[in-house]
């Protein structure tokens, strides 16, 4: 599997890049591990664009386990997974109230997985969903107009 080859299947034109892998080659063990791969393109257009179509890969067998997303200073990352164990405890609260239903994070939103495998619908006034435009929306001020 090559970069051109996952190039193309994002359809992205020919981009100029660096790549390198991060972390260790082995682990405590001496036992291989999969590294990161970050990418450095030229421009912040051409790694949005490959964000933007990074979705095309779930579809190909090839790419089941890659995973694109944008590059995180130390404080974002350790905001996103302070916020994703708090979506995780909010999910085994949420299962417990109701067994019945699956629950899933999806958008960066707490969702209920739907049974004919479209897409997940945002629980409405949940607390950890405070940007959806629905249930937690605030009123409008029209003077703000």
């Amino acid at each position: 599997m090559s970069y051109r080859h996952t190039y193309s299947i994002l359809s992205l034109e020919t981009l100029k890049y660096i790549k390198y892998r991060m972390g260790k080659k082995v682990d405590q063990n001496g036992k291989a591990r999969i590294r990161l791969l970050k990418v450095q393109f030229q421009t912040s257009s051409q790694a949005k664009e490959l964000i933007m179509n990074a979705k095309k890969l779930k579809g190909n067998s090839n790419y089941q386990k890659v995973f694109i997303r944008r590059s995180m200073t130390e404080s974002e990352l350790s905001e996103e997974s302070k916020k994703a164990e708090a979506m995780q405890n909010r999910i085994e609260e949420l299962k417990i109230e109701n067994p019945q239903k699956k629950y899933v994070i999806y958008a960066g939103k707490i969702c209920e997985k739907q049974l004919d495998g479209s897409k997940p619908v945002p629980v409405r006034n949940g607390p950890l969903n405070i940007n959806f435009t629905g249930g937690n929306a605030e009123p409008m001020d029209a003077s703000k107009f």
